[in-house]
């Protein structure tokens, strides 16, 4: 599935022939069915979003009573989408409260990609349904203006929506050329790599979860001069994203790459097409949400979408009747990573501890249930362990009609 701008009746027309043309290939999303069955169908599917130029479109919309027939002409024509213009909310027309009012009650989707920070916290406010951002920049550098972006994102993702990472910068091309032109290319930091997307990706999840990220490809990624890494620019750039995004030092399960790459996206478009609510979409995702944060003693198992212990700091390491004990075992791979965490504990029963070499729980004293066999006797004893050998056993095993002998602690048959 993909999204596609339009930005005049007659380029609307045009995406509608051509979806005739490929009858069978191609599909109008227009409800949610339409998005239900493309997998079984094995259908493309093509969500219209309209981008009209804005002085012209707000030129048309010169009062709030014409809203609804401007939007209700692109939405009779198929458009589901709507890229919303960057014009605040508390001025005196109040239009953009029509406009995203009009929206919500079609079931149309929200772009808020163009606004200035200020306006998306605005519509996250008055808008009843999940926003969307189909076009988050990178950004050059960290700065006051980011953080305030990052802030308007968050409340986004506070709506149940999804914020899309594109691999453009934010500087316009033009400065790119210039530097070329004056032989700093090589050593531009405005050159956008895998690298630097991947790491944009990676923040956006970390500050606003694994639900509310997604990718996209942008307007121009294949002819952009931006792109001068081969692995972004050529045509399996998502395959190679996801590479990156699974090895070091990211380590994302396979489920939360498939929702990144595009499940994520899914869900949002077809929850506002379904008449979902914001708070509606807040509540299904808080179902299986992954945590911001765990207990000390825990990481979060991302294959089981659950902090897991790891030490005995935490709480839940071992059964009630069981003790905890500290073990440096060696992980798969030599280091931990999210899809399996390596636990540096064992649980061992009472009169029980660790055996170094295996990592085992062992007997060392006679309050061990198993530390004799059957028609033995366990004898208590202190035994001095070598300092390779912290879990010697503190006990003699002796034959039921066998005494054992304090002073040479050995077993003794009768004479």
């Amino acid at each position: 599935m993909t999204t596609v701008l339009v930005d005049s009746v007659r380029s609307m027309d045009a995406q509608i022939k051509n979806a005739k043309k490929l009858d069978g290939l191609t599909v109008i999303i227009k409800k949610p069915e339409d998005i239900l069955n493309l997998k079984a169908s094995n259908l493309f599917g093509i969500l219209m979003v309209y981008s009209e130029d804005y002085q012209l479109l707000y030129r048309a919309i010169d009062a709030v009573e014409n809203v609804p027939d401007i939007i209700g002409e692109v939405y009779t024509k198929g458009v589901r989408g709507f890229l919303l213009p960057n014009r605040k909310f508390n001025d005196e027309s109040n239009i953009s409260i029509a406009v995203t009012r009009e929206l919500n009650s079609r079931n149309m989707i929200m772009d808020v990609s163009l606004c200035s920070s200020h306006v998306i916290n605005e519509a996250a406010l008055e808008s009843t349904q999940p926003l969307v951002v189909s076009k988050a920049l990178v950004p050059q550098q960290h700065s006051f203006a980011e953080e305030e972006r990052i802030a308007a994102y968050k409340m986004v993702a506070q709506t149940g929506g999804v914020v899309c990472a594109v691999p453009e910068l934010e500087a316009p091309a033009a400065s790119v050329s210039d530097a070329a032109r004056n032989g700093n290319s090589s050593e531009n930091s405005m050159h956008i790599t895998i690298d630097k997307y991947v790491a944009y990706v990676d923040f956006l999840r970390r500050h606003l979860g694994i639900n509310h990220v997604a990718v996209s490809s942008g307007s121009y990624i294949d002819g952009d001069e931006n792109i001068v890494d081969y692995n972004l620019f050529a045509k399996s750039r998502w395959a190679a994203v996801a590479c990156r995004l699974k090895a070091a030092p990211y380590y994302y399960h396979d489920e939360d790459i498939t929702r990144i790459m595009g499940r994520n996206l899914r869900r949002v478009y077809l929850e506002i097409l379904l008449g979902r609510t914001k708070q509606e979409s807040v509540a299904s995702l808080d179902k299986g949400r992954v945590p911001d944060t765990c207990a000390p003693g825990t990481v979060f198992n991302s294959q089981e979408r659950k902090c897991s212990p790891v030490s005995c700091l935490s709480k839940k390491a071992c059964p009630e009747n069981r003790i905890c004990q500290a073990f440096a075992r060696e992980c798969v791979g030599g280091e931990e990573t999210p899809d399996v965490p390596c636990p540096q504990f064992s649980c061992c029963r009472e009169g029980e501890a660790i055996n170094e070499e295996t990592g085992l729980c062992v007997p060392i004293t006679c309050a061990a249930k198993r530390a004799c066999a059957k028609h033995t006797v366990c004898y208590n004893t202190t035994t001095s362990c070598s300092q390779s050998q912290q879990w010697c056993p503190q006990f003699t095993c002796c034959h039921e009609n066998a005494a054992f002998n304090n002073a040479t602690n050995e077993c003794e048959l009768p004479e």
